[in-house]
């Protein structure tokens, strides 16, 4: 039973919410507020996430569609697509990286950059592109657009930093020994700078504590033989003491540098809050326009559904008015038909009369030649009797009145029956006529209700529709300037 009650619900038709065709329940993709047919709801999938990223993700009703429900109702290829898609506009914008080439423009996930790297290869292509400036990769230098880079160095030269030739990383050594272990897992000598093998010695290390190393090297040297020399002098003491105000002054000035770098980087945030704001207008702007466009289709569609709906309902009632018509005037024609052969077999009865009163004409003319023989040759026997004659020409003349006084008793009666047949076909035919008027008046007030129902139902919908895409534009314009303050 339960199998029954599955296949039966599977076989119910319902209407798709885009093209409102009738489907089986079995052929739509049910979402939370809506059912779509195969095609529509492909055709919604690849408007959102092969077309435009405002349309961005699959949503109905503003209600966003899971990856998984998606997945499961598109093609191969556009499960290619769609993942694609997925991966690249779910990384905001300032994070994106694309190919530089100029025939690629390909889309360089975050996953391809590999741990303390400045650069990252196309996978289409091969080009290697910068992940600070999303130009081409600038090789061993330095990224010129990189936030705060000539301020960093410049702090880094009056501290003595270095910075390790592998990952171009900041590194500040406080004690220990030259060769440094750098985070990224390489080996270089803080003195010259250069790679060097892990737990091996620098070449730099034979030309004495201040030999390659330059100022920055001369700098450390000489903090480490000030360190060391302060508990056995005064002279250190003071030496120690200018060095101390010299690098708090050199202190100092690298805070304002990096005050300097934080305002720049302020900056530049508040320009892409506000690039952000004037994004948001042009997204919800397009977004409004097309859902516009899909509110005339929709409204194009029903009207096309109901003027097929008057039609057909116009057509119906124009058939079964031209049956009633074919039937009524058949039902004149047989009683026409009828009437003309009574009518003409009471003619004929006439014409008998004729030919009978023609007979005894023709018969008493010879009963007078008959006379007139007789006279001239009385041995001839006469074959006429004018008595017989008489006779006869009585009962024909009885008999011919009495036909045709009932003859034209019938006639009148024949055209009496004819007549109230006509009328009653003619009743018939307008009773029915004014039955399917009233089924017809019935059939086109519970469509007009059906259509004002629907029109209303539309109007709503496209009502809260916009409602909700203003209260959008409202929530992301709100948060896009919080950002500003």
């Amino acid at each position: 039973m339960a199998e029954k009650l599955e296949v039966s619900a599977a076989n119910w038709r319902r209407e798709c919410v885009a093209c409102l065709e009738q489907f089986k329940n079995s052929k739509l993709v049910s979402l939370a507020c809506h059912k779509y047919c195969k095609m529509c709801f492909a055709t919604l999938v690849r408007s959102a996430s092969l077309a435009s990223e405002d349309q961005w993700p699959v949503k109905c009703c503003t209600q966003f569609i899971p990856s998984a429900d998606v997945l499961c109702h598109i093609s191969r290829k556009q499960q290619k697509k769609f993942l694609q898609r997925e991966i690249e506009w779910s990384t905001p914008v300032n994070e994106r990286i694309y190919c530089v080439a100029v025939n690629c423009g390909r889309f360089i996930p975050r996953s391809a950059i590999r741990k303390n790297k400045t650069c990252v290869r196309c996978q289409k292509c091969r080009t290697n592109v910068c992940t600070q400036c999303l130009g081409l990769w600038h090789g061993k230098d330095d990224c010129p657009n990189e936030v705060g880079l000539q301020d960093a160095l410049a702090l880094a030269e009056s501290q003595g930093w270095k910075r390790c030739p592998n990952c171009r990383a900041m590194v500040s050594k406080n004690k220990g020994c030259r060769i440094i272990h750098c985070r990224c897992g390489g080996h270089f000598c803080y003195v010259c700078g250069n790679s060097c093998p892990r737990n091996g010695a620098c070449v730099c290390e034979a030309a004495g504590p201040a030999g390659p190393a330059g100022p920055a090297g001369a700098v450390v040297e000489l903090r480490e033989s000030v360190e060391a020399e302060s508990e056995n002098s005064s002279e250190a003491s003071s030496a120690l003491a200018e060095s101390i105000i010299s690098t708090s002054s050199e202190e100092t000035q690298g805070l304002e540098e990096i005050e300097r770098a934080r305002i720049a980087v302020d900056n530049m945030r508040n320009r892409q809050a506000a690039e952000k704001v004037s994004a948001i207008y042009r997204k919800y702007a397009v977004a409004r326009k097309e859902l516009d466009g899909v509110h005339q289709k929709q409204r194009q569609l029903i009207y096309a559904r109901w003027n097929r709906q008057e039609k057909q309902l116009s057509d119906d009632l124009q058939d079964a008015i031209n049956g009633l018509e074919a039937r009524a005037q058949r039902a004149l024609d047989l009683a026409t038909k009828d009437y003309k052969h009574r009518l003409a077999y009471l003619q004929n009865l006439d014409e008998d009369f004729l030919s009978m009163e023609e007979t005894i004409m023709i018969a008493e003319g010879k009963v007078c030649w008959a006379d007139l023989n007789r006279r001239m040759i009385s041995s001839i026997p006469n074959p006429y009797s004018g008595k017989e004659i008489a006779k006869a020409k009585k009962e024909i003349q009885l008999q011919k009145e009495g036909t045709l006084g009932t003859r034209e008793e019938q006639i009148e009666k024949y055209t009496e029956e004819s007549r109230k047949i006509a009328e009653e076909c003619n009743q018939a035919r307008d009773k029915t006529r004014s039955i399917l008027d009233t089924i017809y008046r019935e059939y086109e007030w519970g469509l007009s209700r059906i259509q004002a129902a629907e029109a209303q139902w539309m109007d709503a919908v496209m009502a809260e529709r916009q409602s909700m895409l203003q209260q959008m534009e409202n929530d992301d314009i709100a948060y896009a300037s919080k950002t500003l303050q």
